[in-house]
């Protein structure tokens, strides 16, 4: 059996979609996050299709699939599908507007922890690693607290 495209009423999101996850994984984009970046604008594609909205993206379009999902507003009373969703839209919205994504990349500065504690906080943040299966984005921050403190 062959693999024929479906005739689709949003050609035009669709295509914004596809270059958009090519861009993401060309930033270097994890597997996991492109996965869950595909899954939320074929969401949005769906949707717009079951509402028979126009062709292309729009902010009443994304305004609709918001309210659609009861994202809230605020960003405190927000769980962390709302936020997936509030940012997989914007970024969405910031490729359709730039033609890029701007991803942020911080420079760290250099530790302000002495030299002999530095040596220990990177024996916890390996231990930590090792054995509680931290990911990176946990050492980063437990990083970042101990060197506040």
């Amino acid at each position: 059996m062959t693999d024929v495209p479906l005739p689709t009423l949003h050609p035009e999101l669709e295509a914004l979609t596809r270059r958009a996850l090519k861009h993401l994984e060309s930033l270097g984009y994890s597997e996991s996050s492109l996965g869950y970046f595909e899954l939320t604008w074929k969401r949005l594609c769906v949707f717009a299709q079951e509402q028979s909205l126009p062709d292309g993206l729009s902010e009443d379009l994304l305004d609709q699939f918001l309210a659609h999902h009861h994202v809230p507003a605020a960003a405190a009373e927000r769980t962390p599908f709302h936020r997936h969703l509030r940012r997989a839209t914007g970024v969405l919205a910031q490729f359709a507007v730039h033609g890029a994504v701007a991803r942020r990349i911080m420079k760290r500065a250099p530790s302000p922890v002495p030299a002999p504690m530095l040596e220990v906080l990177t024996q916890y943040l390996t231990y930590c690693a090792t054995h509680l299966g931290a990911r990176p984005g946990t050492l980063r921050g437990r990083r970042q607290h101990l060197e506040a403190f």
